[in-house]
């Protein structure tokens, strides 16, 4: 199983998210930073408020909305978190594979400001 921090495993959830997140036009961003740039500013501008759940929590409420081309079902979660750590898609439930694969493209993107404002 590869860790979620290898060079290898960014690089493939960067292509995801650069494939899944499209502009006004429903064309695709040509790269990583502009569909990353995107995506939080629309997290951010519909879902980021302040409630008592941490950034994260509020980032899966987020993509359970299906925003852009992200996936939505289980199953292709499960198979797409499981590609990227090269691991067993039995070794995770339904919801565990949701999370980590939210969870990872959070982390993914986190550190992309936009007009001084952070995912954080």
């Amino acid at each position: 199983m590869r860790r979620s921090t290898k060079k290898e495993v960014i690089h493939e959830i960067r292509q995801h998210i650069k494939e899944c997140v499209y502009d006004e036009n429903g064309d695709e961003y040509k790269t990583y930073k502009e569909a990353a740039l995107r995506l939080v500013s629309e997290f951010q501008r519909v879902a980021n408020h302040s409630y008592n759940i941490s950034h994260q929590e509020r980032f899966r409420d987020y993509m359970q909305g299906i925003p852009f081309n992200f996936e939505y079902m289980y199953y292709e979660q499960k198979k797409i978190v499981s590609q990227w750590l090269q691991s067993d898609p039995d070794n995770y439930t339904d919801q565990e594979a949701a999370n980590m694969y939210y969870d990872l493209i959070y982390r993914t993107i986190k550190g992309f400001t936009r007009s001084g404002s952070s995912l954080n």
